[in-house]
């Protein structure tokens, strides 16, 4: 006869918290990538460099604002996805940010 070991039982509601653990973390990494994929960390900080230096124009700083109003839209979009338990939507990168991070 066999022995069975309970405490190697996971139950439903483990199975599930751990589902959801991984979905977060999906999801996460899905927002980090689309960020990633238009400015890095590295380009963020020489951006923020450039703009406390006064070196952006008027039209550079519009667009690094837009950016920033964008990092943070992602953001909500990601937590809300995960919240809602629903699919994320993405924001649309806003005009000209690409162009500006491949600058920099």
């Amino acid at each position: 006869m066999s022995k069975i070991d309970f405490s190697q039982l996971v139950d439903a509601e483990t199975r599930k918290a751990k589902q959801a653990a991984q979905r977060a973390a999906d999801i996460k990494a899905a927002c980090a990538a689309r960020i990633g994929a238009v400015m890095d960390v590295a380009t963020s900080l020489n951006l923020q460099g450039a703009a406390i230096a006064g070196e952006l124009d008027g039209a550079q700083m519009d667009v690094m604002r837009a950016g920033l109003a964008w990092v943070r839209d992602m953001q909500q979009a990601c937590r809300s996805a995960i919240a809602e338990n629903g699919e994320p939507v993405w924001p649309e990168v806003p005009e000209g940010l690409t162009a500006l991070a491949q600058s920099f």
